[in-house]
């Protein structure tokens, strides 16, 4: 069988367990909900998925896909999703982050992590070293969090 699970990539963070899955030169990030959080503390789970939404919207390139729902042992839902892998590298320091940031259009607001598309309006948070990368000339954003998509909606 080609596919393997590589393993957890990460599991001590707040919001998904990680894992790599996939043959050669077709890896996938599979991502789990954990801590009942759905990220943000005290968000639901349709808060969740329009934040998928959402990033997808603004990144399409590297959409995140639901491909199920499962239940934790205390009864609440698990969002299980999957990413295209991004062969990249974190970035330096958030300095070299924030300046490639800045030359493609973004600025960054009050907080160290929040950056604003200059353009488009759109607008994402955590954006650190850890959840921006480069390869080349281009980034990948893998694991921000967009807030605004820059488009009105009617709610």
């Amino acid at each position: 069988m080609s596919e393997v699970i590589r393993g957890l990539v990460n599991g001590g963070g707040s919001e998904h367990d990680v894992y790599v899955t996939g043959g050669t030169g077709c890896l996938v990030v599979i991502r789990s909900t954990i801590n009942d959080s759905y990220g943000y503390r005290r968000r639901s789970p349709a808060q969740y998925l329009r934040r998928l939404q959402d990033y997808n919207t603004v990144f399409p390139g590297i959409q995140t896909r639901l491909i199920g729902v499962a239940q934790n042992t205390r009864g609440n839902g698990v969002i299980w999703t999957a990413q295209p892998f991004v062969e990249g590298r974190a970035f330096k320091d958030e300095r070299s982050l924030q300046e490639a940031l800045e030359k493609r259009g973004w600025e960054r607001l009050g907080s160290d992590t929040i950056y604003r598309h200059r353009e488009t309006g759109v607008v994402f948070h955590d954006a650190h070293s850890d959840n921006v990368l480069h390869r080349g000339n281009e980034i990948y954003p893998i694991d921000v969090i967009v807030t605004d998509t820059g488009v009105s909606r009617a709610e």
